[in-house]
């Protein structure tokens, strides 16, 4: 398995952890669990930090896409060097730290750091995009 195989396996594991904030949330409102696992058709009063965690993991879901399909193309064009390895680690660190800002709702930094990930995922795709 290629070390970009293993930071996507990574990446969709923080994917997955991004639900347990709000998760968390949802089961600290004033009608708890009973609420947060029943059909929610009334809505609960839910911290702003849940709101941004929504976004967070939503937006996370959005980006794992593009980023699973160049990493697997990658893997199955046999394209794996420094840059496609620092690629996939750079993309990970900066989803994490983007995440991290929009829980605590820390702009314009939120944005700097979006870019900075899909920057990462263009120097795995212009890796690939060579060898072909």
């Amino acid at each position: 398995m290629t070390f970009e195989l293993k930071i996507l396996f990574l990446t969709a594991l923080w994917t997955i952890s991004l639900l347990m904030p709000i998760t968390l949330a949802r089961v600290m409102t004033p009608q708890g669990v009973k609420w947060a696992t029943g059909n929610r058709e009334n809505q609960s009063k839910l911290p702003q930090w849940h709101t941004r965690a929504s976004k967070a993991h939503s937006n996370m879901v959005e980006n794992l896409v593009p980023f699973a399909v160049i990493v697997i193309v990658a893997h199955l064009s046999n394209v794996s060097n420094n840059w496609t390895s620092s690629g996939a680690l750079a993309f990970l660190v900066f989803r994490i730290l983007h995440a991290i800002c929009y829980w605590y709702g820390v702009t314009p930094w939120r944005t700097y750091i979006f870019i900075l990930g899909l920057i990462a995922e263009l120097v795995i795709a212009h890796q690939v995009w060579v060898a072909f």
